[in-house]
């Protein structure tokens, strides 16, 4: 009878503490802050020092925490893949110059008022005389990344691009404008024919 009046945390006086108590649970948040770093289960193990069993079992016993770990493991997974289509799709982007605005202010005055700013720059606070202003914008493009195409291809349209060895079961189309339009452009395939109205070796005698 004596047993049955204990209160629960009296019951739990003298219980073995476990890696879940000593080790995970009071690490949770730096767990997950890993898993949204892209560490996978191999390297937490090892910085929190626990075998790949330890750390399996307590995902199973323990269902919200590996919940917790499935969405933190999902983060760096869809920057991953956003960082993917981009590499096959080609990225456009602004590179920008920047010079001192000081520099910009003098280089639109002319020589003679120039001289008389450049006095009174002297007395500006360090913080004004280096400051950055942007002075032109280029748009920039890295093309399209062929082998991103196909390792995208190969796991989301697998049926399309069976792979054999090296070759694909689909077409890989790339349009490139002004290739054959412009002075120095490529020339077109021509299959060894002459295009018409163009002239060969054998012609230019006449």
């Amino acid at each position: 009878m004596a047993d049955q009046n204990k209160s629960p945390e009296h019951k739990n006086i003298g219980r073995a503490s476990t890696i879940w108590d000593t080790v995970i649970l009071p690490n949770t948040d730096l767990i997950l802050q890993w898993c949204e770093e892209g560490l996978i289960d191999n390297a937490i193990c090892a910085s929190l020092k626990i075998s790949r069993a330890t750390w399996y079992t307590a995902l199973k016993e323990h269902s919200d925490f590996s919940d917790s770990v499935t969405r933190a493991k999902h983060i760096p997974n869809k920057q991953v893949t956003s960082a993917l289509l981009e590499r096959c799709l080609g990225i456009e982007y602004d590179e920008t110059t920047k010079e001192p605005l000081i520099n910009a202010i003098l280089a639109s005055l002319k020589h003679e008022a120039r001289e008389s700013v450049e006095a009174m720059i002297e007395k500006l606070p360090a913080a004004v005389r280096d400051a950055l202003v942007t002075t032109k914008v280029v748009k920039k493009f890295i093309p399209a990344d062929v082998q991103a195409m196909k390792f995208w291809l190969m796991n989301r349209e697998r049926e399309d691009w069976a792979k054999s060895g090296d070759e694909f079961s689909g077409n890989i189309t790339v349009n490139l404008p002004g290739m054959y339009g412009e002075k120095g452009d490529i020339p077109p395939p021509t299959d060894g024919k002459e295009l018409a109205g163009t002239a060969g070796p054998e012609d230019s005698s006449e």
